[in-house]
């Protein structure tokens, strides 16, 4: 049995949807969730619930008094806020009560938390969050996405080593291509930060690394594991978030504002469905944060029950992988940096 502790409050769908989310998960065999929350708000949600599927439902509730809202500032709040859904559960993973912790809350709340609950992997001075997107070219990881805003040179280093452990362990790509995100393909570009990473990922890598990726590569190139800073990682993920959105919503206009959109629309559904068995990285669910001790992932904040529910079942299956032991096993194999 798998056990996820899942911070309940954190979501700004509200807390019904969290909870729903929950129950769907805890229909998975060898799944178990513990939502941690305000506890009379959570059995007052679960009443809404038939007592049929309660009952098939594998769940606990642990108490926390205090939320981390999205609109606190992350540093002074899990400092302040001791007993949030967010420490709470954190808590839990430290102690080994539960598996692995999945919140679709404050993310930098989050972060923050874990690093002060948990502390870092030995040699790992900030932690990352890789997110799973699509490409011509199948998935790839791109990290960070909102952990670390301004990273050394060598945390660029780190953060392609646990690219490359993520890439291998959970979408089984063997020996990845690992690029450094820039403005541009040649070696003088980009800043000062970011050209002495370049040379110390070349120094420490080896083949696996294949130099200075740009924007478009990141859904067109041929590289498995992107690395930036986790500022620009996070506009690239939320731009693309838009433009995918609004690509789709301007060919549903076009197409129903013809005669005939009827006849596209029904032939586009069909071809959609392949493309979207391609492109569609919902069973990821959530953002691993590398780099901390215990399995710790992080939804969305507008998530529904349905991108939670799939966040919970991403947490149980990557908490399995040991990613921890690997990222350690290869940066004391490399020596200092």
């Amino acid at each position: 049995m798998t056990t996820i502790a899942v911070d309940v409050m954190g979501t700004e769908k509200g807390i019904f949807e969290a909870i729903k989310g929950c129950i769907k998960a805890s229909l998975f065999k060898d799944i178990k969730v513990v939502m941690v929350g305000k506890e009379d708000l959570i059995k007052d949600n679960l009443k809404k619930f038939s007592k049929r599927i309660l009952k098939k439902a594998k769940y606990d509730i642990v108490n926390a008094s205090e939320v981390i809202e999205m609109t606190d500032e992350p540093f002074s709040a899990a400092r302040r806020k001791k007993d949030s859904s967010i420490m709470v559960a954190l808590d839990l993973l430290k102690d080994g009560k539960v598996d692995a912790f999945f919140s679709p809350g404050n993310t930098g709340a989050v972060v923050v938390s874990s690093v002060l609950r948990l502390g870092r992997i030995e040699g790992i001075s900030k932690p990352a969050l890789a997110t799973v997107i699509p490409s011509m070219y199948g998935f790839r990881v791109l990290l960070d996405v909102g952990a670390s805003i301004e990273p050394e040179p060598r945390d660029y280093v780190l953060f392609g080593i646990m690219g490359k452990v993520f890439v291998e362990n959970v979408l089984r790509i063997y020996s990845p291509k690992i690029g450094l995100l820039n403005i541009g393909e040649e070696d003088y570009k980009g800043t000062e930060v970011v050209r002495k990473a370049r040379l110390l990922m070349i120094e420490k890598l080896g083949k696996d690394f294949i130099g200075n990726v740009e924007g478009h590569d990141i859904f067109l190139g041929d590289v498995d594991v992107i690395v930036t800073d986790g500022f620009t990682g996070n506009v690239v993920l939320k731009s693309s978030e838009g433009a995918s959105k609004a690509l789709s919503r301007l060919m549903k206009q076009e197409i129903m504002s013809k005669w005939y959109g009827f006849i596209l629309g029904a032939l586009m559904k069909i071809a959609l469905k392949k493309f979207k068995k391609k492109t569609d990285a919902s069973e990821y669910g959530a953002a691993a944060l590398l780099g901390v001790n215990g399995n710790v992932f992080i939804g969305h904040g507008a998530s529904n029950a349905k991108s939670i529910k799939s966040g919970i079942l991403y947490s149980a299956s990557t908490s399995k992988l040991n990613l921890q032991e690997k990222i350690q096993k290869i940066i004391s194999s490399i020596g200092e940096i």
